[in-house]
């Protein structure tokens, strides 16, 4: 995908950048390599969404979906603000791991907030749910 992964062995740990265009609230495509989500820091500065959601696919070229939870509500998490980390716990890091292809959407399906510049998201990726 010509991300640059940082690898950290020690810690068994991928950081990939993921990058939202500028006037969108949709990121490119981020391959997880079978790993789970672990944590997304947010950069400064950052137009503030309510929320964060997701869109997951088999393949990279797609198609992509927003994801449910089995309760049929949109998986979503809250937005800590710029600067900040989100740290991916239970229900959402299960609900994300069997994806290898996420996209992260800034607000919601009805209402994204789209980006005044291009941002770029740190995504870790780790191995296991814990």
């Amino acid at each position: 995908m010509g991300q640059l992964i940082t690898i950290e062995p020690s810690r068994r740990i991928l950081i990939v950048p993921l990058r939202i265009p500028i006037g969108t609230g949709l990121s490119d495509v981020l391959e997880t390599y079978g790993h789970a989500l672990k944590a997304v820091f947010i950069p400064t500065p950052f137009t503030d969404p309510p929320d964060l959601e997701f869109q997951v696919a088999t393949l990279a070229a797609g198609p992509f979906v927003d994801l449910y939870a089995s309760g049929g509500s949109v998986v979503s998490v809250a937005y800590p603000g710029p600067g900040r980390v989100v740290a991916f716990a239970a229900p959402n890091i299960e609900q994300l791991a069997p994806w290898l292809f996420v996209k992260i959407r800034t607000g919601t399906a009805g209402a994204p907030t789209l980006q005044t510049a291009e941002r770029v998201l740190k995504c870790v990726l780790g191995l296991g749910l814990q």
